[in-house]
């Protein structure tokens, strides 16, 4: 059973990481985007620090972890409203980012110009 363990946490830890950075750099660009994940990632660091500790605080204060689960609970639906819900200007983004010029793109543009 350890192996079994061992081995989808060797599959899946951090697995998402590669899916956020690339939805941080469609979003905001990549002229930050290392900054930008080390907030991101900050702040997903900080989010479970205070998920085990304020469980375990719960758990030392009820006796149970009911009220836990109920705060996980509407934690994600409100995140799933957050997905899903209008974006706060009423229009949708597009679904791809726009396409960079090349370099070899833009000196023949500037020829065709001349």
């Amino acid at each position: 059973m350890v192996l079994v363990y061992a081995a989808a946490m060797g599959v899946l830890w951090l697995s998402t990481g590669p899916l956020t950075s690339g939805l941080v750099a469609v979003i905001f660009g990549t002229g930050n985007l290392g900054t930008l994940f080390g907030i991101v990632f900050l702040s997903h660091q900080a989010g479970a620090f205070l998920g085990v500790w304020l469980g375990g605080l719960a758990m030392e204060q009820t006796g149970s972890f009911t009220p836990v689960w109920l705060a996980g609970i509407v934690l994600a639906v409100i995140a799933a409203g957050g997905c899903t819900g209008p974006s706060s200007s009423g229009q949708r983004r597009a679904s791809r980012p726009q396409r960079r010029r090349g370099v070899e793109e833009i000196k023949r543009s500037e020829l065709r110009r001349a």
